[in-house]
């Protein structure tokens, strides 16, 4: 039933215009790779917020706390969305669901996706989805 209703939702922030302003042709792998954190350029020193790294390899990379919480592979999708397969902790994902902070050092293979949308040169919303969870989210591209 949640799965059901998370979908619901993100088809009703598909169609009220959260994808307007952004295309499939104008986010690029170029325009993706880099440092970026979950937050406004200001918060780009901020070691508690999540940072977020795109490299040119496809590899990805999450930072939290000056730790390397989840890693794994990006890439895009024919329609612009990117997709992110990671490996971390269940219990980084605690700031979500407290409940899994008991699977500390245990790791899982976990599917993502970001639909980006309002890019403009150093930002880019996006919608994030991971596994049954959606997420709002502004990222800010921060200097290497």
């Amino acid at each position: 039933m949640l799965r059901i209703l998370l979908r619901i939702i993100f088809v009703l922030l598909l169609i009220s215009g959260v994808t307007s302003g952004a295309s499939a042709d104008e986010i690029t792998e170029e325009f993706l790779q880099g440092k970026w954190v979950i937050g406004s350029e200001t918060d780009c020193d901020s070691p508690e917020l999540e940072h977020v790294v795109f490299d040119e390899n496809r590899i990805f990379q999450s930072v939290r706390g000056g730790k390397i919480v989840a890693v794994g592979f990006w890439h895009f999708k024919d329609d612009g969305i990117v997709k992110i397969n990671i490996v971390s902790s269940p219990a980084y994902f605690e700031y979500l669901y407290p409940e899994l902070k008991d699977y500390q050092g245990q790791y899982h293979y976990f599917n993502s996706q970001i639909v980006p949308f309002k890019l403009s040169e150093d930002r880019l919303n996006a919608v994030g989805i991971l596994e049954d969870t959606i997420i709002k989210a502004e990222f800010s591209r921060c200097s290497q």
